[in-house]
């Protein structure tokens, strides 16, 4: 493998443009089918497309020139501006991975619990939506540990102890709502209470953690998750990084550090101990290997210097566009 890497390290991500009519007549077809009402599950705003993947792409042929292979998952839809001929890119289509008495789907969760079916895909890979970003120059030990486990990143959140009772509450948001299901299984599978959420950023997996995870629990997980557009009943994909973590198969860490050395978060913690961290993470000199932008991009970036970063909605994107112009200016291989 070239660049030093241990073993292959593929990159996975998601996309869709929403402007495709075709496209559009799908997702129509799909809400009456349904019986759905166009609500926030299903608003084209979640699906609206700025040209992200380009920058994306951009930044990680800068900084992750080690990357061995890159999927694109789309339905049947091709950026306008991808080299398709580009050897080291390969387009995937749902029905290549979701069960054809699934499909349409428009749930990214949906989609999530597929990926390991990927042709090819390696047992090494990183998986990413088109809003995120690299930051800075790494090496695969960011993302895999000595013993090719994957390192990570979320963000400590107290759920309280009715969470993990028979009556808890499921009155929040729904990518709450989804994020407190996948907490609550994780415990009823392991016994393992975690206090945590995850962060929009790039993330780690294993193929054959993923395969291990469908084979014992999909019957829990695929009639609740594999739904048309988002269900309140979902399990988030925080899923993966805990339970592996339970099973001793992940390192679980924090978007922020002091000096070189990465914060390990654990289950079990503390009220106290969580609001203590949230305290620390707030510290000027603080170092943040992600970081969540809203406005002026260029500036927050160049003084932050974050590792990892997500500009998560498309008219927010479109405000940094000028900035992503100049955090990366160069074509990538994955351009015409």
């Amino acid at each position: 493998m070239t660049n030093n890497t241990p073993f292959p390290i593929d990159l996975v991500y998601l996309w869709v443009d929403s402007a495709d009519s075709r496209w559009q007549a799908k997702k129509n077809a799909a809400l009456a089918a349904v019986g759905k009402p166009i609500d926030n599950a299903a608003l084209d705003g979640r699906f609206e497309c700025k040209d992200e993947l380009k920058y994306s792409l951009r930044s990680v042929q800068q900084f992750l020139p080690w990357i061995n292979h890159i999927y694109l998952i789309t339905d049947d839809q091709v950026p306008a501006w991808l080299n398709v001929e580009s050897p080291r890119m390969s387009l995937v289509g749902h029905r290549d991975i979701v069960p054809a008495e699934l499909l349409p789907i428009f749930n990214s969760a949906a989609l999530e619990l597929f990926l390991h079916r990927i042709p090819g895909l390696s047992e090494h890979f990183i998986y990413a939506n088109d809003d995120m970003f690299v930051g800075t120059p790494l090496t695969p030990d960011f993302f895999f540990n000595a013993d090719g486990n994957p390192i990570v990143i979320l963000r400590e959140k107290w759920y309280g102890k009715s969470l993990f009772s028979s009556a808890a509450s499921r009155r929040h948001s729904l990518v709450g709502t989804r994020i407190r299901n996948a907490v609550r299984l994780v415990f009823d599978l392991t016994g393992q209470r975690y206090h945590m959420s995850l962060c929009h950023t790039m993330e780690p997996m294993r193929k054959s953690y993923l395969e291990d995870i469908f084979a014992q629990h999909g019957l829990k997980i695929i009639p609740d998750t594999a739904t048309t557009f988002r269900d309140s009943k979902n399990i988030q994909r925080i899923f993966y990084p805990l339970y592996n973590h339970a099973n001793a198969r992940s390192d679980l860490v924090a978007d922020w550090r002091f000096g070189t050395e990465r914060l390990r978060l654990s289950a079990e913690a503390s009220r106290l101990g969580i609001l203590w961290r949230s305290f620390l993470w707030s510290l000027p000199f603080v170092r943040h290997d992600y970081v969540g932008v809203k406005n002026n991009a260029y500036k927050k970036l160049t003084r932050a210097s974050p590792a990892l970063f997500c500009v998560n909605d498309s008219k927010r994107f479109a405000k940094n566009i000028d900035d992503m112009e100049k955090l990366f200016p160069q074509k990538s291989e994955f351009e015409k």
